[in-house]
């Protein structure tokens, strides 16, 4: 069983850190179609405002990854928001055959 944390610090940008863990007793077996292993996604309400993997390409070789019980896999983002606000940032593991996300919700105070 996998579970997703999120830490976020604000500042000019938005530092992401999206943590996936293996919090059940027997590994887990991950299935990637791409390099892109996970996603962040940014929302204002219900509209998409920014996603890492949009106009990025990856390796288009398949990959697998074990996760043992009680180990985890991190991934980091950036993202610089134009202007003010509330949030939701949501981060996503992009496995075939596991549905794991995590979201946060955060306050923009300031743009650079």
């Amino acid at each position: 069983m996998l579970s997703g944390e999120l830490s976020v610090e604000t500042g000019g940008s938005v530092d992401v850190r999206y943590t996936v863990e293996n919090t059940g007793e027997e590994s887990v077996e991950l299935t990637f179609r791409d390099g892109g292993h996970a996603d962040c996604v940014v929302l204002d309400g219900d509209s998409e405002v920014w996603r890492w993997s949009e106009g990025r390409m990856f390796t288009m070789a398949m990959g697998h990854e074990t996760v043992a019980p009680g180990d985890s896999l991190a991934f980091e983002f950036e993202w610089t928001p134009s202007t003010t606000g509330e949030y939701t940032v949501r981060g996503e593991l992009r496995a075939d055959e596991e549905d794991c996300r995590a979201e946060r919700t955060i306050s923009v105070e300031s743009v650079e």
